[in-house]
């Protein structure tokens, strides 16, 4: 991991941008009025293979049909094996002194409404302080190093101290060596916020989504001991043992990882085709229950299923290894050999997941099949030369960093709760009466936020797509966020990105051309008259 994190940072450092670069952008960003010829350049952006929508047609069946096989061979376990096994109960003396829990249930539902109350407000402050929040994003890890260090400083642990010191150093390397790409981060933050905002019901389907995913685990769980339950023999003295086979076992890990990553990829697919129409037809994706979020949930769990379980497969089948790998290090064999072989299937684990989630962008968008998206996700980014842009994190170390804040509010609310109601926490004891309700609404703060930034995270991987390659598309839509995403956009990869918009009437094919008696570029914000209701629709 610190490999790669110095890998990284010397990557970055490598093409930080020239002070004035830097100086005109800040002053740009902070000052939209100000002259922004230091964008413009020449030549429309070179042209690409542009995607197309697909016709309804399922794709990747195959997959599909073997996903709902297994759903329907372990549901049936569930109920004729795990059912019934669940009723013989625990033994009688593990029964212990009831604990009244309806206390710390009030507790945890009413810090759940809180966090969504909380998690809404936050769209907002970060629609409005996208720049501020990545800033303090990248600066919160020096903080937490920093303070380590003091930490076991005091605490006379010198190697613990040397080595947090260590880290702070590589964190504030690191945070030199992006500090340039904030605005980058941000003008892709804010417009995926903007898009998810005026579809505020992909929200909801989301947890929808986590909510099917937590019940399958629970019937997951109840087959695996139904399974369980039908090895149990006993012997002569009336000893039972049970024990499971071994290809039973991955199957059923491979299944458990199956579905979960459905679930999740569903979300994501489900994001980006919201996200899509908002940017190429945003009268179909300006409303909280907008159509363009009923068309993409229905498009994801039918035509694209096959597509997503197919992807989610291959991951899957790497988190099963690497479960097996990792149990058979924790069990004795952890020689150099299995150590070796964990970190490669950690790295390609990353590596399937990280190029899938681009190639679900485009599933999400146009409807492909799988292996048709991945192709047209490298072939983008080939053509446009912008191979360096997806290595940014600053947009995740931002929503990680967002989560946790909105989390520790949760929990306080908890705390509160349980100080304005004792009685809810009499049961447990007085040292325990504080912690338990902070953590617990934590907990929840944990669940619902991740939730939440998952769908902003699929926003943000979605306008990259569309960007790099319709940027007319948002430029006729979304001026004003069109405006400030080619100011960021231009400035900190201006050899990836050659864009230019002159500001006149648009032609048929929507690209904006000077009339011939001009012959330079004009500033980007004078637009046409389109542009100020956009403005105010957008600021709405």
């Amino acid at each position: 991991c610190t490999a790669r994190f110095i890998l990284c940072s010397f990557t970055m450092a490598s093409s930080t941008l020239p002070k004035h670069a830097d100086d005109a952008l800040t002053e740009s960003l902070l000052n939209p009025d100000v002259d922004e010829q230091l964008i413009l350049e020449e030549d429309w952006p070179r042209e690409v293979q542009v995607g197309e929508k697909q016709s309804p047609q399922y794709r990747d069946v195959l997959f599909a049909v073997l996903f709902i096989l297994q759903l329907l061979v372990v549901t049936g376990f569930a109920i004729f094996w795990g059912f019934p096994a669940l009723r013989y109960g625990p033994p009688k003396e593990y029964n212990t002194q009831d604990v009244e829990f309806s206390g710390i249930l009030f507790i945890s539902l009413l810090s759940g409404l809180a966090s969504f109350v909380i998690s809404a407000v936050a769209l907002s402050v970060m629609t409005r302080c996208a720049h501020l929040l990545v800033q303090f994003s990248v600066l919160f890890s020096i903080f937490s190093s920093l303070m380590m260090v003091i930490v076991f400083g005091f605490q006379d642990k010198d190697g613990a101290a040397f080595v947090a010191f260590l880290f702070c150093c590589l964190s504030s390397f690191w945070a030199w060596a992006v500090w340039k790409r904030i605005p980058f981060a941000t003008s892709n933050l804010v417009c995926a916020l903007t898009a998810i905002r005026a579809n505020l019901g992909v929200v909801l389907v989301a947890y929808v989504m986590v909510i099917a995913a937590v019940v399958w685990t629970m019937i997951w769980m109840t087959s695996f001991i139904g399974v369980y339950a039908q090895s149990v023999d006993c012997n002569s003295q009336g000893v039972c043992y049970g024990k499971i086979g071994s290809w039973t076992i991955v199957l059923y890990l491979l299944s458990f990882y199956w579905t979960q990553q459905v679930f999740k990829n569903l979300i994501h697919v489900t994001v980006a085709g919201v996200v899509g129409t908002f940017w190429f037809e945003p009268s179909e994706a300006s409303s909280m229950f907008s159509k363009a979020i009923m068309d993409s949930a229905v498009r994801s769990l039918t035509y694209s299923l096959g597509s997503v379980c197919l992807g989610s497969l291959l991951t899957a089948a790497i988190q099963v290894c690497r479960t097996l790998v990792e149990n058979a290090r924790t069990h004795g064999d952890d020689g150099i050999v299995m150590c070796i072989l964990d970190c490669l299937l950690g790295c390609i684990e990353r590596i399937v997941e990280y190029f899938n989630k681009f190639s679900y962008v485009y599933v999400g968008l146009y409807g492909y099949s799988y292996f048709e998206a991945s192709r047209k996700v490298v072939s983008l980014f080939a053509q446009r030369g912008w191979s360096v842009i997806i290595n940014d994190d600053l947009v995740t170390n931002a929503l990680v960093l967002m989560s946790f804040i909105i989390s520790c509010l949760t929990g306080c609310v908890g705390l509160a709760l349980a100080s304005a109601h004792k009685s809810w926490v009499a049961e447990f004891p007085e040292k325990q009466s504080m912690s338990i309700p902070f953590l617990s609404a934590f907990l929840i703060g944990i669940v619902i936020t991740s939730i939440l930034m998952s769908v902003v995270s699929s926003g943000v991987d979605t306008v990259l797509v569309c960007f790099a390659e319709a940027p007319t598309d948002l430029r006729q839509n979304h001026p004003r966020l069109s405006d400030q995403m080619v100011r960021a956009w231009r400035l900190v990869y201006p050899e990836e990105f050659s864009y230019t918009i002159l500001a006149s009437d648009s032609d048929a094919d929507g690209l904006y051309t000077a009339p011939p008696s001009q012959t330079q570029p004009v500033p980007l914000a004078a637009s046409t008259s389109t542009a100020a209701a956009e403005n105010q629709r957008d600021s709405d």
